[in-house]
C-alpha cells in the first residue's frame, strides 16, 4: 500500500505523519490489489482538516473531516471511508450472489425462474428466448395466463 501525507498550513510532525499512515494501512485488510492513498491535513482558520483519498483499482473512496483537532479529523474521516468500503463490499457481495444463471430479478420481488416468464410466452418465443437466457433451459409446458398471472403476485 503506498500512502503519501501532505500538509499544508502547518508544520509537519512525524507523530502525525506515522497516525494517518497507521490508520491508512488499517485499509490494506480489505483489499487484495495495490491500493494507492493520498492523505492531506491542513488548517482551515481554526479547523483541523483531513482529507483522505484512496484509490484501488475502479474504486475511489474519498472521506472530509473538519474538527478541532487533527487526530479526531483523521479519525473521522478514516471512519466514512471504512463506511464507504464497507457499504461498497456489501453491493459487491449482494450483486455475486444475485447473479445466478437462469435466474430473473424483478424489483420489489423474490427472483423467479427463467422457466415461469418462458411458460407466458408462445412456442416460437419460447425457443427463442431459452437460447438468448441460459442455452441448457427446458420448455416448459403452456400455462393459461390466469395461472401465469397468480404466480406472478
Amino acid at each position: 500500500m503506498q500512502v503519501s501525507v501532505t500538509f499544508r498550513h502547518l508544520d509537519a510532525t512525524e507523530a502525525l505523519k506515522q497516525y494517518a499512515e497507521e490508520k491508512v494501512e488499517h485499509l490494506s485488510k480489505y483489499f487484495k490489489r495495490n491500493v494507492e492513498a493520498h492523505v492531506v491535513l491542513y488548517l482551515e482558520r481554526f479547523l483541523h482538516v483531513a482529507d483522505v483519498t484512496v484509490h484501488a483499482g475502479n474504486v475511489r473512496l474519498k472521506g472530509l473531516a473538519k474538527t478541532d483537532g487533527m487526530y479526531a479529523s483523521i479519525d473521522e474521516a478514516m471512519g466514512k471511508i471504512e463506511r464507504q468500503l464497507r457499504k461498497y463490499k456489501e453491493k459487491i457481495k449482494e450483486h455475486k450472489a444475485e447473479g445466478t444463471r437462469g435466474r430473473i430479478t424483478t424489483f420489489g420481488r423474490s427472483p423467479i425462474d427463467a422457466g415461469e416468464v418462458i411458460d407466458l410466452l408462445d412456442e416460437a418465443e419460447q425457443a427463442r428466448v431459452a437460447a438468448k437466457v441460459n442455452g441448457n433451459v427446458r420448455r416448459r409446458r403452456s400455462a393459461a395466463r390466469r395461472d401465469a398471472a397468480a404466480r406472478m403476485n
